[in-house]
């Protein structure tokens, strides 16, 4: 008797984008690897890039700047001079009186 393969679909957990709330006053910076940057344009923008060209870094930056980061900076991995991700810089954080 032949086997019959049977085709699962397995559901791929969301990314959530980073949000400065969910990091500690003592962390100001996080990196967030090219990896889940490139994960996160092709998730919520419908995209399919392979590499952060300019439309990744700008769809990424109109975003972290909508929920609250400062800063964001693309820096170059060192060998291949890829994007090796972002570091993204929270507000300064507000001090009650």
């Amino acid at each position: 008797m032949a086997k019959t393969k049977t085709k699962t679909k397995t559901k791929t957990k969301r990314l959530k984008f980073p949000s400065p709330k969910d990091y500690k006053p003592a962390e100001p910076e996080i990196l967030c690897p090219a990896e889940r940057v490139i994960k996160l344009y092709n998730q919520d923008s419908g995209g399919t890039a392979k590499r952060i060209a300019k439309k990744v870094r700008e769809w990424f930056t109109a975003e972290a700047k909508k929920r609250g980061w400062k800063d964001v900076r693309f820096l170059p991995e060192v060998q291949s001079n890829h994007g090796a991700g972002c570091v993204l810089s929270r507000p300064p954080a507000t001090q009650a009186t």
